[in-house]
């Protein structure tokens, strides 16, 4: 793992205690970004990966007092305010049916 990274001819560094930003590639969570505070030092870990504290990840949904709920969508980014009758679980399309998806 790269602990700099080139950006416009300046190196970024990272570190323990840095706010960064972590894709999850499961199922369910292809596309997304979520920030989250380095729990490890890079330059002391061996292997790809870092312990995280996510920022952003709830284990619980959160309804607003009115009733709604405020979505974030990736790209482009953007907020919107949806009451719950506007949503529905997440469906994969498996097998020319919709299978209810695994993750909550």
């Amino acid at each position: 793992m790269k602990n700099n990274l080139k950006k416009k001819g300046k190196l970024l560094s990272i570190a323990k205690d840095c706010e960064v930003e972590v894709s999850i590639q499961e199922d369910g969570f292809r596309g997304s970004w979520y920030r989250a505070i380095l729990e490890q030092n890079p330059t002391r870990v061996t292997g790809k990966k870092l312990r995280v504290s996510y920022k952003t990840m709830f284990n619980e949904d959160v309804e607003r007092p009115d009733g709604s709920f405020l979505v974030y969508f990736d790209d482009p980014p953007d907020i919107m305010r949806f009451i719950r009758s506007q949503l529905r679980p997440h469906a994969d399309w498996i097998g020319s049916k919709w299978v209810k998806s695994k993750n909550k």
